[in-house]
């Protein structure tokens, strides 16, 4: 069990009318800043002063390692400096602005509780103009009270950061980079305790950091380029500050990190579109350059006649509006006269009765019949089947609600209709600790990743006559913690005469490790069952949707002959930004298997080019089908890979692709580098300086304590002959590494592999004959810290400062780490576990 990623994703989002956020940018430049992408692209943080405690030196050094690792600039919090006894004020600008100047980060300056100590800092915090440029910002934050912020790894933040891309976040703020006066014989070093992400140079894998901040900014900066592409713009009603939710059914999935679907879209407040929208060639347009095809209202049933005369104004210039005629103001302003303005603008957009669909000018007006009555009234849906109906249930190994093993489990049920016809409605709903994907036949339905929440779905279009499976893929998170696991769904089938029927998890279905070897599920008992403790959703008299259901406003855009934007038959997530020069797709597998699937975008012109964030590597895709607005892609993805898709739009060729050429070549073993490894760990952190590995294993599962509970950089040495491989491209496959390594051969640095796929391409440095292989790779701390909780390290010194520190209290504490509070209780798999291989991509 591990705590909600709702909770991590505790983040500032919002879908906004995007403005643009770079200049339109030809082709060259658009490579030449993927490749080297500007420092202002690069992410930023809030850097903590944490209680004043601040020196000259570690400021120094916290901005150095900024600039080193790529940061584009910090934002300065100080908590509560101020007011605890024993804390120095926050030191004066002076003090560090030179440096900030010298190493060109951009600061600034937040007021907090401990400001009035600042001194002055006028001469730091002069923007640079690039700084002015509008963006939407994504803060990664962890509200979790369970200690996780120190076992987040760089692989498990992927996924999120991926998320954020797609949904047009182009900028990330880290909460927190906290600042480290103490000196690293006090490491883990300040922290904010249980808040935010720690992304601070205290951190064991700081040194590999920057080729994930490489994969960020690259990213960033791309995403920032031309407009983003959206067909739909949702209204949000007026009166009091309205944060914009979508629509659950524009949505793939539920939870945090549902995905839009094949037709994208922005929210929009009342006031921005009164004072910014106007309309060109049927579109609605933004001063930045992002425009829409379509203009959905909220089901209100009141609308300011000002707000309804820029309706009007924007449907008789050509824009096509969906929607339902209010029929009165929420103001009191020149009341009652404004609500017959409504009653009279209302008529005239929809007629009477209101029209299905009615032309206006240039545009026309469609009406919204998805609308509840009276625009106010609560619909009555179904009783919540969860948690009465199913039992939770999982793979039959130990017991599985006390404690499981981290990793997926496979789920399959199978049962027969009789005639499709007769079905009325279908619903399933689901949940699971930690996190499940659910397809029936096939197609992805539901998906979520917080046991405390009923996700639910609508089935029926997936379902037919004869055999229908479910299939569910449920995954249990690593934890420091007492790690239950579990799975819980249950789905109702409607006929049109009334009858129903209900199917619930249980011993009928299915469970397997490895897909293969099929088994009968365990039950663990019912849906109220501890540890989930799980309670119905509140469902008799839920309050109406505010938009449309999607699938009625995907059909108007396909009536107007607007193709989806992007669809695929697998689990891909996308974003969609256009320069004058091309139409830059953002595609990520949202999966934690690998995914060989089609991907077929909205563009008509251009030979598709695939660019990879991670290595920055730019290719040709040969293999491609046009067929009329569109362009089919077979696009192959390991886990959680991102791809951007770039279409030159100079490059008008319609050709299909070229024979005997293949998107992905797949990659052939030729060694297995295999035997003894020789590595050396840092003795300052309790490891051994050299030790031989007979072979590669976890070094939880090693005798020596200095291994064991090692937390840091380890570095492997092999030696390996390997006959020369005539103009191949030579991979090293990592396999598996727990967390990230840095590669080396013969001397050359080959980079950090943070992620999927776990290969770095050494064809540049390797030699026939004799190679030399270095590969140093990080772990996180839990091990270490859990280490310094037992004897012989437990309580092996004690720490005070003199400065006043924590009060001046003495402190025992652990031999290698000092914290001030209770730390892990389980080790996390740490170290190179391979099979490293040489691999060939195939001719």
């Amino acid at each position: 069990m591990r705590i909600s990623s709702r909770s991590f994703l505790a983040a500032f989002l919002s879908f906004t009318v995007a403005i643009a956020t770079s200049p339109l940018s030809g082709a060259d430049n658009l490579d030449a800043g993927f490749r080297n992408p500007p420092h202002s692209a690069g992410i930023r943080a809030f850097w903590w002063w944490l209680n004043g405690n601040v020196t000259k030196e570690a400021l120094t050094r916290d901005l150095e390692e900024m600039k080193d690792k790529g940061f584009g600039g910090a934002m300065i919090f100080d908590a509560d400096g101020s007011s605890q006894r024993g804390n120095r004020p926050v030191p004066a600008g002076p003090v560090f602005s030179m440096n900030a100047k010298r190493l060109t980060i951009l600061i600034c300056y937040a007021i907090s509780f401990g400001a009035a100590n600042a001194g002055t800092l006028e001469d730091t915090f002069k923007n640079p103009p690039d700084s002015a440029r509008p963006g939407v910002y994504w803060y990664f934050m962890d509200g979790n009270l369970n200690r996780q912020e120190m076992i987040k790894d760089l692989e498990s933040m992927k996924n999120q950061g991926d998320w954020a891309f797609a949904m047009g976040i182009n900028r990330f703020v880290f909460h927190t980079f906290a600042h480290k006066p103490l000196g690293d014989e006090h490491r883990p070093g300040m922290t904010m305790g249980p808040y935010g992400v720690h992304w601070d140079r205290g951190q064991t894998w700081w040194p590999m950091v920057k080729d994930y901040h490489r994969y960020v900014t690259r990213c960033s900066h791309l995403l920032r380029q031309g407009v983003t592409v959206s067909d739909i713009l949702y209204l949000t009603p007026e009166g009091a500050p309205h944060i914009f939710r979508p629509p659950p059914s524009a949505l793939n999935g539920s939870g945090p990190l549902a995905d839009r679907k094949s037709y994208s879209f922005d929210g929009c407040s009342p006031n921005i579109l009164m004072d910014r929208a106007e309309v060109e060639d049927g579109r609605i347009v933004f001063p930045g350059g992002t425009s829409y095809r379509l203009l959905v209202l909220p089901h209100c049933a009141t609308m300011t006649p000002k707000l309804l005369e820029k309706i009007t104004q924007l449907v008789q210039a050509g824009a096509v509006v969906c929607g339902a005629p209010p029929i009165a103001s929420p103001s009191l302003s020149g009341y009652p006269q404004c609500d017959a303005r409504v009653r009279k603008l209302a008529l005239h957009l929809w007629g009477q009765p209101p029209s299905a669909e009615r032309r206006l000018g240039k545009g026309r007006v469609i009406l919204d019949t998805d609308v509840p009555p009276l625009l106010n009234k609560h619909k009555q849906t179904d009783k919540s089947l969860l948690p009465d109906a199913g039992k939770w249930i999982w793979l039959n190994e130990g017991e599985p609600a006390h404690s499981a093993a981290a990793g997926e489990v496979h789920f399959r049920y199978t049962w027969n209709i009789a005639d499709i016809a007769v079905l009325k409605t279908a619903r399933i709903e689901a949940t699971s600790d930690n996190s499940f994907t659910l397809e029936v036949n096939g197609k992805p339905v539901l998906k979520g990743d917080d046991f405390k929440s009923i996700d639910s779905a609508d089935i029926l279009p997936a379902l037919r006559s004869g055999r229908n499976t479910i299939t569910v893929v449920a995954r249990n998170a690593e934890s420091d913690q007492r790690n239950p696991a579990g799975f819980l769904a249950a789905m109702r089938l409607s006929d049109a005469d009334g009858t129903s029927e209900v199917i619930g998890s249980d011993q009928t279905w299915h469970a397997s490790r490895n897909r293969s070897d099929w088994l009968a599920a365990k039950v663990l008992g019912p849906g109220n069952m501890a540890p989930w403790n799980l309670k119905a959703s509140s469902r008799l008299t839920a309050v109406p949707e505010l938009y449309p259901e999607y699938s009625s406003i995907a059909a108007v855009l396909e009536r107007m002959q607007v193709p989806p934007d992007f669809q695929s038959d697998g689990l891909v997530r996308y974003g969609h930004r256009r320069t004058d020069a091309a139409d830059i797709y953002f595609i990520a597998n949202s999966t934690n298997e690998k995914v060989e699937t089609i991907c077929t975008f909205r563009v008509e012109k251009g030979s598709p080019q695939l660019w990879d964030p991670v290595t920055a590597e730019t290719r040709t895709l040969p293999q491609f089908t046009r067929d009329g607005k569109t362009t089919s892609i077979p696009v192959v993805f390991e886990p959680h890979q991102s791809f951007f898709v770039v279409f030159p739009r100079k490059d008008s060729s319609k050709r299909s692709s070229i024979t005997g050429y293949v998107n992905f070549p797949r990659l052939e073993s030729v060694a297995d580098l295999e035997g003894s490894w020789d590595v050396a760990f840092d003795p300052r952190w309790g490891g051994p300086e050299e030790v031989s590995f007979k072979t590669l294993q976890d070094w939880t599962e090693r005798e020596e304590r200095g291994i064991k509970y090692y937390s840091g950089i380890a570095t492997y040495h092999k030696s390996f002959d390997l006959p020369h491989q005539s103009g191949r491209r030579v991979y090293l496959d990592l396999g598996t590494v727990h967390d990230m390594a840095r590669v080396r051969l013969n001397g050359k640095d080959l980079g950090v592999v943070w992620c999927a796929p776990w290969h770095v391409e050494v064809t540049g440095a390797l030699k026939a004959g004799n190679n030399q292989l270095e590969i140093e790779v990080a772990n996180r701390w839990p091990n270490r810290l859990l280490g310094d909780q037992q004897p012989p390290d437990k309580d092996a010194r004690t720490v005070k400062w003199e400065s006043g520190l924590l009060s001046g209290r003495e402190f025992n504490t652990g031999r290698y780490t000092f914290a001030t509070t209770g730390g892990p209780n389980m080790l996390l798999p740490s170290g190179l576990l391979g099979p490293v291989r040489v691999t060939v991509q195939e001719q």
